[in-house]
């Protein structure tokens, strides 16, 4: 989702003149979009200025959202959803896209965010890093048990199918 400003704009435009389908991006004219601006000096990057908001989006706005979603869903061989935690990824939300995804037959990869995965519960592989599901977990990521711990709790509390929990 995009907000509705002029960064929007331009990005729409970025896409488009590199032949990517745009229409699938959903404008949302309260909001903001995210903008990520990194310093370089010397060939290497020295600072990041995010200008973003988290926000979450409304009942209508949710529709919109799932609305688009379902109109593009039989052209996907899987779903990947990147939860960045900024408001558009709901409980509600997520739980339309995964039991939608699952009911036509479609994978559902999720990049996790924040300490409640309850709200992944269906997907079929939950991706988190080993810090990320220490803290969903309440592990002490120290342990040499950590990942093993973590992969079973996840597995077990979420229904999920798979876990890969990365050590990076």
């Amino acid at each position: 989702s995009l907000g509705g400003d002029q960064e929007a704009f331009e990005l729409t435009n970025a896409l488009e003149d590199q032949n990517i389908d745009t229409t699938g991006l959903i404008r949302f004219e309260e909001k903001r979009t995210c903008v990520k601006t990194r310093v370089v000096a010397h060939k290497q990057q020295v600072a990041r200025v995010d200008l973003e908001e988290s926000t979450e989006l409304n009942q209508t706005e949710s529709e919109q959202l799932l609305g688009v979603f379902r109109a593009k869903l039989g052209m996907a061989d899987a779903v990947v959803v990147s939860d960045y935690a900024k408001g558009t990824l709901t409980a509600s939300v997520l739980e339309n896209v995964i039991q939608d995804s699952r009911n036509a037959g479609k994978p559902v990869l999720v990049d996790p965010k924040g300490r409640d995965y309850t709200k992944y519960r269906g997907a079929t592989i939950l991706t988190p890093n080993k810090h990320e599901a220490a803290v969903a977990c309440k592990l002490d990521e120290r342990s040499p048990e950590c990942v093993v711990q973590a992969g079973e709790i996840l597995l077990k509390e979420l229904g999920l199918t798979n876990v890969l929990i990365t050590e990076g």
